[in-house]
């Protein structure tokens, strides 16, 4: 998963091609703190107490999250997000029912989950 940094004193962004995790890895190495806003999603860096730049993980549309549940655990971690995006309800619910039976007929033998 990809992640946009905006930097505060040029108003620039960078795509980064890295995940979050390493990347807040590499900045705390390289002495910022790194702070999470409480989403998950955005995370505050800083350089002696001065916000630098802000991370955003780069999430994919929903619709392909769907698509790409393998598990009926990750399926039903997309409920509340389905919901939400009321601009693409049906489309996602849709999907979503479709992927909920295809991930029905793997055998119970065969589930990993």
């Amino acid at each position: 998963m990809a992640v946009s940094m905006h930097y505060m004193n040029d108003g620039n962004t960078e795509n980064i091609d890295e995940s979050m995790d390493s990347l807040i890895l590499d900045l705390k190495k390289q002495k910022f703190l790194v702070f999470d806003s409480g989403d998950g999603i955005t995370f505050n860096v800083y350089e002696r107490h001065i916000k630098v730049a802000t991370l955003i993980t780069l999430v994919e549309p929903i619709l392909e999250r769907i698509k790409n549940a393998n598990t009926m655990p990750k399926l039903d971690a997309l409920r509340i997000a389905i919901i939400k995006d009321h601009e693409n309800f049906q489309v996602n619910q849709k999907a979503f029912i479709a992927q909920k039976a295809k991930l029905k007929r793997i055998p119970r033998k065969d589930r990993n989950w």
